[in-house]
């Protein structure tokens, strides 16, 4: 099961009732410092999408998560190239995708999620660099029980 969620990377939980992201993260004990504390959700209505908007897709038929943050470098086009949308373009996207599940990043914690709506966090980074740091970073400190758990 762990060694599926780390090739994942990201989960995703259903939402119970109406709530903010804060509340939920709260609720259900969800780590959002992979994101810098943002998750992302799913939504039937239209979203805009702009330069920097990051989006998470997730295949239907597979189930693989695709991503241009989290470090996977085995994808060969950008999630917007996935969607057939130019780098730059300003647009509004529906979240209603015959191929893909769309998740939208939130810029707040305080978005309001609906009840019964998908909301995907990242669980594990995509490469080993996050960890490296945090190992030189215990080894400057000389935190050796840091070190010898990471």
């Amino acid at each position: 099961m762990v060694a599926e969620k780390i090739v994942q990377r990201f989960d995703v939980v259903k939402v119970p009732r109406i709530t903010t992201i804060n509340d939920l993260a709260v609720d259900m004990i969800i780590n959002l410092s992979l994101t810098c504390g943002t998750g992302f959700y799913s939504s039937k209505m239209h979203e805009t999408v702009w330069k920097g908007r990051k989006l998470v897709l997730r295949d239907k038929e597979t189930g693989e998560f695709f991503d241009d943050f989290s470090g996977n470098t085995d994808q060969k086009e950008t999630v917007r190239q996935m969607l057939g949308l130019e780098e730059e373009q300003v647009v509004e996207l529906s979240g209603d995708n015959s191929k893909y599940e769309i998740y939208f990043e939130s810029s707040s914690r305080n978005k309001t999620l609906k009840a019964g709506s998908w909301f995907l966090y990242q669980i594990f980074p995509g490469t080993t660099l996050q960890c490296q740091r945090l190992l030189f970073k215990a080894a400057r400190r000389e935190n050796w029980t840091q070190f010898k758990n990471l």
